[in-house]
Parts: C-alpha cells; structure tokens; sequence
C-alpha cells in the first residue's frame, strides 16, 4: 500500500529505474560520521521508495563500492544504527506526506527531511 502512495508521489516512475541513494551520512573533517540523514529525491536525482522498503534494502544490503573500508564504514553504521535509521526513515516519510502540494518530490523548498546526530563512540560504549 505504502509503495503505491510512493508511486503517486512521483508520478509513477519508469519500472525500470532503480533506486541507488538510500539515505545519506555526514563526516567531520577528520572522517568521523555525525549525522545519518534523508533528502528529498530531487537532491539525488534518484526514485524514493518508502520507508519500510528502504528499510528492508538496507537491511539486506551487499556493498561493492569498490573500496572495502568504505563498504565496512557504511554496512557498520547502518547495522549500528538499525533502530534509529528505521525512525529516521519513517520521519522522511512523514515529513514528504504532510507536505503541501503535488509535487513534493522536486519541491526545492523541501530538502532535508530527517536528520539524526551521531556520536558512534558514545553508542558503542553503551552496548
């Protein structure tokens, strides 16, 4: 039900396309992550799929970026922060609903859509 809300969002993309960008991750200076955060489609150029979608992509996902620290740094972050990337998705969500108007998708009004800071020292601490 939720992917067909989705698809009406977009104006019912091509089946074809695939979706690349799940959800995005900022670093400091020095590499260190500190935010996870969502944006609106038209920053990516990529379809959005809902959240309980992404979330199961992201769950089972198999990066091959071709550098394997930066496919450790992200499968880490993402099995770390499992249960808060699942709310951050449903924020997104949220967040693309209640917006006005048809066209929310490439409203460039609307860009960042959740965000949750990080302290992965902190988090690892408390396991």
């Amino acid at each position: 039900m939720r992917e067909i809300a989705f698809a009406r969002l977009s104006g019912e993309p091509p089946a074809s396309h695939n979706p690349r960008h799940l959800l995005s991750i900022g670093f400091d200076a020095k590499g260190v992550p500190t935010t996870i955060f969502t944006v609106n489609s038209w920053v990516t150029g990529d379809r959005m799929l809902s959240a309980p979608l992404t979330a199961d992509i992201l769950q089972h996902m198999t990066l091959d970026t071709g550098n394997e620290a930066v496919d450790a740094v992200i499968g880490s972050l993402v099995r770390l922060y499992r249960e808060e990337i699942d709310g951050l998705l449903c924020q997104r969500d949220q967040a693309l609903f209640a917006w006005p108007g048809d066209q929310v998708l490439s409203d460039q009004r609307l860009e960042l859509l959740s965000e949750l800071r990080i302290d992965v020292d902190r988090k690892l601490r408390a396991i």
